[in-house]
């Protein structure tokens, strides 16, 4: 299992910008817990979070706000890039798509990345709805890993089966 915390987007050296800020759907709701408060970007735009010190991270989550029954979020794909000197060089660029119709985009690199600025791009014409955005480090859950588990049926009470095979305790 998995575990993601520390969302580097929260913390108080982030500076978050947009392309093209809404009114009704500023890029601050993002540091809204509630999926209902979100940020809209419009056509090609982007979201950019700048810290004043190069900051770590391995895993982009995009998490937009329809519901898993109309397909998560209303765009399938983004560019994520990272800089060091306010994008006048790019350092790194990768495409996250939307797989197997998730309701979010989700990446995990293969190393840590360091940067002090990062950019979510967005590609296509229409509105993108954001949610919520993750930038930081991956934890596997102690005692959590695949080897480790099993399912079993532990019983706290004597079991009896009955003869058509139904299980039931003995309180």
């Amino acid at each position: 299992m998995v575990i993601y915390d520390n969302n580097l987007v929260l913390s108080e050296d982030a500076t978050l910008s947009t392309s093209a800020e809404s009114i009704f759907f500023p890029v601050s709701n993002l540091l809204a817990p509630q999926l209902a408060k979100f940020t809209r970007i419009t056509g090609e735009g982007y979201i950019q979070v700048d810290f004043s010190t190069a900051q770590e991270m391995d895993s982009v989550i995009i998490a937009g706000v329809n519901p898993f029954s109309y397909g998560g979020a209303n765009f399938t794909t983004a560019v994520f890039s990272t800089s060091n000197d306010g994008f006048n060089t790019i350092e790194n660029t990768t495409t996250i798509t939307k797989q197997n119709n998730e309701p979010h985009l989700f990446h995990m690199f293969d190393s840590e990345i360091s940067a002090k600025s990062f950019r979510i791009t967005f590609q296509g014409a229409g509105v993108k709805d954001i949610g919520a955005l993750y930038l930081g480090m991956r934890y596997d859950a102690i005692s959590m890993s695949a080897q480790a588990q099993s399912i079993e049926y532990k019983w706290t009470t004597t079991v009896t089966m009955s003869k058509s095979g139904q299980a039931y305790g003995d309180n």
